[in-house]
């Protein structure tokens, strides 16, 4: 009797690990099923740039007026993005400046809410290094003596960063010394020493996570500023190419030059993700000019770009 109710006993606890061994492969499954490709929903964050500052697609209409139509990050991505599927959400703002803390939070706090599969933070980082707001609404001091309020402030910034587990593509800080005196102070400029300190503690923090790729940034803008052929975005661009990628006020990107960027940063994105192959993204300069224009064109118009500079 005894010999029997063992025997059933094994039987239903044989059964229940079937049944649960079963369950944990139906659960797989699903997950596999759900997972996502990295293009499925890009979530812009960052500042001027990536709204577009400064950046306006003009065309004219039958009358030979000119009619004028704004141009961000997210028009760039989703022209280099050949899958037409893709959903590109977020914004970057102008007015980050006025209070990174709060303006960094808003965003990476909305873009969690989108739940994005590719965080693209080309300028997220920038006034979490420049600028003269530091950590609580201190001010930072002008020059060497910001150098440990700017650091503290950093680390805010990629505190913020760490909240995502989806692929994460975040520039560095290049030199903008150049554009002191046009749409920046001296006392928002880091010194070069804090510059140093900032970039090597960035890819110290990224180097820990599989999940980010730093985007060179400070050597798009140290190539443009020596005057030296350069390559970016799967292009070679000659010597004196600067006018045709930054604005006059040395500071942001023309339209040419936020394409390039963004070209850039997915050769980053295929490197960091094996779902990523450069077939998924057009590397023609002029043939994302062209499609961002087109897809922007107001009935009755004909595009009529810049000459190349801002």
């Amino acid at each position: 009797m005894n010999s029997m109710r063992s025997l059933h006993l094994m039987i239903i606890a044989i059964t229940l690990m079937c049944i649960k061994i079963a369950h944990a492969v139906e659960t797989q499954v699903e997950r596999d099923d759900q997972a996502t490709h990295p293009l499925e929903k890009v979530v812009v964050i960052g500042a001027s740039a990536s709204a577009g500052w400064g950046l306006v697609l003009r065309y004219i209409d039958d009358e030979e007026m000119v009619v004028t139509r704004l141009v961000t990050m997210n028009d760039v991505l989703k022209a280099c993005i050949r899958d037409d599927s893709t959903i590109v959400h977020g914004k970057g703002s102008g007015l980050f400046f006025w209070n990174p803390e709060r303006m960094g939070e808003r965003q990476s706090r909305e873009a969690i809410d989108a739940s994005p599969t590719l965080l693209f933070a080309i300028d997220y980082l920038f006034w979490f290094g420049y600028g003269n707001h530091g950590p609580g609404g201190t001010r930072i001091p002008a020059g060497e003596a910001g150098h440990d309020a700017r650091l503290e402030l950093l680390e805010i910034g990629l505190s913020k960063l760490d909240e995502f587990d989806c692929p994460v593509l975040v520039g560095d800080f290049p030199d903008m010394s150049e554009a002191v005196g046009r749409m920046l102070r001296s006392s928002q400029m880091p010194s070069a020493k804090t510059l140093l300190a900032m970039n090597e503690r960035l890819r110290e923090w990224a180097s820990d996570r599989e999940n980010v790729s730093v985007i060179p940034m400070s050597d798009m803008v140290e190539s443009m500023r020596s005057n030296q052929p350069f390559n970016a975005g799967q292009q070679e661009w000659p010597a004196g190419s600067r006018r045709k990628f930054m604005q006059n006020d040395n500071l942001h990107p023309t339209l040419d030059g936020l394409i390039i960027l963004v070209q850039e940063s997915m050769v980053k994105a295929i490197e960091l993700n094996q779902d990523l192959t450069s077939e998924d993204f057009d590397f023609n300069l002029d043939s994302v000019r062209v499609r961002i224009y087109e897809r922007n064109r107001p009935d009755g118009t004909i595009p009529k770009p810049y000459d190349g500079v801002n």
